[in-house]
């Protein structure tokens, strides 16, 4: 069975991918043949075991994925958006009147640094 990728799951369905695994397991299956029906590697079932043997069902939701904060806040990115739409290049000082990806960069940093 092919291996699945479990980070293109909603969080519900993950939630529940786990808590069936380790049921599965507490109810006497073996973890190899739990990871082979679930289409999942070993390693993440024994993961999963862990994490409940931890903190219970609960350590076994699917929690939000982090990532890096942004840079600029909705202010920003609305005046940002509203100048680009709503302006000419021009009289901010750029040689001609077309916005390019790079002529937004340098607005971006000449605005905000």
């Amino acid at each position: 069975m092919k291996k699945m990728d479990a980070r293109n799951l909603d969080h519900k369905t993950l939630t529940e991918l786990r808590k069936r695994g380790v049921g599965s397991v507490q109810e006497g299956q073996s973890p190899e043949i739990v990871a082979k029906a679930l289409g999942i590697n070993r390693v993440t079932i024994y993961g999963w075991l862990s994490r409940y043997r931890q903190g219970g069902w609960q350590a076994l939701d699917a929690n939000k994925r982090g990532g890096r904060k942004p840079k600029l806040d909705d202010k920003a990115l609305q005046w940002i958006y509203k100048t680009v739409v709503d302006k000419n290049p021009l009289p901010l000082k750029f040689t001609y009147a077309l916005w390019t990806a790079k002529r937004v960069g340098e607005l971006i940093h000449q605005r905000f640094g």
